[in-house]
Order: C-alpha cells, then sequence, then structure tokens
C-alpha cells in the first residue's frame, strides 16, 4: 500500500521507498528507512501527509508519499498528542507549533502595556 492512501491516525511500517538515489538518502537522513514505524498525523492535499516519527513530524508532498510502500503495522501504537489535532500546541508568542502559523489576534491572551491601556482609552502618547 503507498503512504499516500494511509487514512489519518494510522500507523505503518515503511516496506520500500521506490525513490531515485538522491531522495532515498535524505529520505533515510531523515529517519525514513524500511522497517521505520511511522505515524500518520494529519493529512493534506493531493495525497500530502505529515507523519511522526517518534517525537518528530515531517511533511511529505504527495507525489513522494506514492513512492513510500508501507504496511500496516501490527502493535497498538498511537502518537502522544494525536487526539488532539484539532488544536495543535502552541508557543508563548502564540505560533502553531507544528505547521508553523500564527494564531489569529483575537485568539491571543491580551498583552496589557501602558502605551496599550493608553491607545485604548484614546489618548495618544
Amino acid at each position: 500500500m503507498e503512504l499516500r492512501l494511509c487514512p489519518l491516525g494510522s500507523a505503518v511500517e515503511v516496506s520500500w521507498l521506490d525513490l531515485n538515489a538522491d531522495e532515498r538518502a535524505r529520505m533515510r537522513e531523515l529517519g525514513i528507512r524500511e522497517g521505520t514505524v511511522i505515524h500518520v498525523v494529519n493529512c493534506g492535499a493531493f495525497g500530502s501527509k505529515v507523519i511522526a516519527i517518534g517525537a518528530d513530524r515531517f511533511a511529505i508532498d504527495g507525489r513522494t508519499c506514492a513512492c513510500i510502500s508501507v504496511i500496516p503495522h501490527n502493535e497498538d501504537s498511537t502518537v502522544v498528542g494525536s487526539k488532539d489535532l484539532a488544536t495543535p500546541p502552541k508557543d508563548t508568542s502564540g505560533n502553531n507549533v507544528l505547521a508553523g502559523t500564527r494564531v489569529p489576534e483575537a485568539n491571543r491572551a491580551p498583552i496589557v502595556t501602558k502605551r496599550r491601556t493608553m491607545l485604548l482609552a484614546g489618548k495618544k502618547s
């Protein structure tokens, strides 16, 4: 089975990398090699996937996912925090840790400073 066909939340074992030598070497540098158990943590457009290997997360395009053959993993293994994928963790500045995107200003905790308080009150500093 191709990696691009795996459903969200599945744990699979890599059985074959049908890539050219340079791409195969890069995948192996990242830890994606035959026998590695990977977890599908997000599915994107055109067959792309976000996979987890241990604590590491990698985004792989659909063409590359089509070249990675996998088999279902036998053990009952889940990704830590996989049930919380709808609300990914945020760092202190409001950045989405997994995707590197910004959280809308309305969803952030207010930062109160003297200048901001004065601006909200309609005074200029």
